[in-house]
């Protein structure tokens, strides 16, 4: 129940006088209203606006491409800090008798709508997904006149077209602010802007005030008994911005409510005096949550990659040592591997890099396109559950293949082939009794067999986690661990027969030395943020090559997963 200022005055008159009553009494044996009490009687719903630049370019704004991966990770940056203020309700800006939003959420939460540029789709239903809403609120009131309660024999927009009349009676100089005043973000180029920068500067109270001086402005606009300016301010404006202010009254349930309003930053000033003078909601400044990005990374000189280290979802048996999965294509591990690739999505990667033969790049973005456009259901393989899935949700156009995985026939290196004898490690080490220098390998808990290929299996006896499996395969300890097993390995062989160094040498170290250079070929810009998800096997010599290079800084996924509440 909600308790109007009136009540709530005399509330806390009585409560005063009971408070000065105790404190006077000798009595012992009365007690004081606690700190707790006074809060309670007093608790308030929370209001957060956040003033928004219109980012499909509505009104006459500048602006880039919203869905390109550098302002994607921007944009989830954005919501990751705005996720801070656990709003329990996402307000927007539109109409309250809309219907078709809330049908668009909830395809968009079955991954099955792509998101427009607009701060609605791009802010409102991204953070509303990542707090786990259920329901987005449509609380503006936008009415044409030619549907409008009050008008119902229509409207000349003459009487309210304050641009056009200032530009015929000599009026332009009230349609802008001074020259010392900053200009309302209609008028603002917002191109090369970052996204966080933007959002902040237009949620400053100096920037709120200096719109709505601007609106007031237009409401000069006019002449004798002619007041375009002051019908637009009074006949649309201030009755939208207060019906706004009551449709979020509305929306209120409890004091435990905590409502985000996103919203053009025009509107800012109004609902939030509409809101202070009700004194029934508490206002938080979004400049709380809102961080700016430090000189340093905002000039940072390198671009960043986080190798997400991973098993072979689909059971390919191409590993010395391969762990059987059960199906992740069954419910429960598609919901694992979906909280999986929610939590990746906080890296805000630019580019996914796939554990696939770059030569077929053009063949796997024929079939990224395909999943796009749903005519591909995902297969079994972490490139596919992890990859695509992902790449879809940022909206990534493409996906980047980075592998060089050729049999020794297929590499021109070698000039038609190799004598595979002095690669073959398992035949030597077999011939000449030396299966110990394969080393102890990493291996997952559980029942260990080899097929009739000679291909080793473990297949667990316990069920993991997806994201526990990452977790443990992903740690510093296991990454060394696989390393020191390859180096183990290239001790197998005796006098001038090297069959372990060769194997290590030239096809796994001269495999992983390519997948680091085509991962510099893919790297466009220092603004880059590349996911690479690969065979964990591979992650000691890629990484090391990426941090020899001095060229890029490296991220662990260890930061962004987690198995609490999972």
């Amino acid at each position: 129940m909600k308790i109007s200022a009136k009540y709530k005055f005399y509330l806390m008159t009585l409560l005063a006088a009971m408070l000065f009553t105790v404190g006077t009494t000798k009595s012992d044996d009365q007690t004081n209203l606690s700190t707790e009490d006074v809060t309670q009687i007093t608790k308030k719903p929370t209001i957060m606006i956040l003033g928004s630049p219109h980012l499909a370019g509505w009104g006459g704004i500048e602006v880039d491409d919203m869905r390109t991966p550098k302002r994607q990770a921007q944009l989830q940056q954005l919501t990751d800090q705005l996720a801070h203020f656990q709003p329990t309700k996402i307000a927007v800006e539109v109409d309250h008798l809309n219907t078709e939003l809330q049908t668009e959420y909830n395809a968009y939460l079955k991954d099955n709508f792509q998101l427009d540029c607009h701060e609605i789709h791009q802010v409102g239903f991204r953070l509303a997904k990542q707090m786990g809403h259920s329901k987005i609120y449509c609380v503006d009131y936008w009415p044409w006149p030619d549907r409008h309660p009050l008008f119902p024999n229509g409207f000349d927009w003459d009487l309210v077209d304050y641009n056009k009349f200032a530009k015929t009676h000599g009026q332009e100089h009230l349609l802008s602010l001074p020259a010392n005043e900053d200009a309302l973000i209609t008028k603002e180029n917002l191109v090369d802007e970052l996204i966080i920068d933007m959002y902040i500067r237009l949620n400053q109270s100096e920037k709120i005030h200096s719109i709505h001086k601007e609106f007031l402005r237009y409401s000069r606009i006019g002449l004798g008994d002619e007041y375009p300016g002051a019908d637009w301010f009074g006949h649309f404006w201030y009755p939208r911005n207060i019906k706004t202010f009551v449709n979020l009254t509305r929306i209120t349930e409890s004091a435990d409510d905590r409502i985000l309003l996103i919203i053009g930053a025009g509107h800012t000033y109004l609902i939030q005096q509409f809101l202070e003078d009700s004194e029934e909601y508490i206002i938080e400044s979004p400049l709380k949550y809102l961080k700016k990005v430090d000189d340093m990374m905002k000039h940072q000189t390198k671009p960043t990659i986080m190798i997400l280290g991973s098993k072979h979802l689909a059971n390919p048996g191409m590993d010395g040592f391969n762990t059987k999965m059960d199906d992740v294509l069954a419910p429960k591990r598609q919901r694992e591997i979906k909280q999986l690739v929610e939590q990746l999505k906080a890296f805000n990667p630019t580019k996914i890099a796939l554990e696939i033969d770059f030569s077929r790049n053009a063949e796997i973005n024929a079939v990224y396109q395909g999943y796009l456009k749903g005519t591909y259901e995902l297969k079994r393989n972490e490139g596919d559950q992890i990859g695509y899935r992902l790449a879809k949700q940022l909206g990534h156009l493409k996906v980047y293949c980075v592998d060089h995985f050729r049999s020794s026939k297929e590499d021109p290196i070698f000039k038609g082939g190799i004598d595979s004898d002095l690669i073959d490690r398992d035949a030597f080490a077999k011939k000449h009794n030396q299966q110990h220098l394969f080393g102890s390998h990493p291996t997952d808990p559980g029942k260990v067999t080899r097929d009739k290929d000679g291909k080793v299996w473990i297949e667990s006896e316990k069920y993991e986690p997806i994201t526990d499996m990452y977790i443990r395969i992903n740690q510093p300890e296991r990454i060394r661990a696989s390393q020191r097993a390859y180096l183990h390995s290239a001790r197998i062989g005796l006098g001038d027969q090297y069959p372990g160094a060769n194997w290590l040498a030239h096809i796994w170290y001269a495999r992983n030395l390519k997948i680091f250079v085509n991962l510099t070929r893919i790297t466009e810009s220092d603004d880059d943020r590349i996911l690479l998800i690969i065979g964990a096997g591979h992650t000691f010599l890629v990484q090391q090559f990426l941090e020899d290079s001095g060229d890029y800084i490296i991220e662990s996924p260890l930061k962004y997963l987690d198995n609490e509440g999972m």
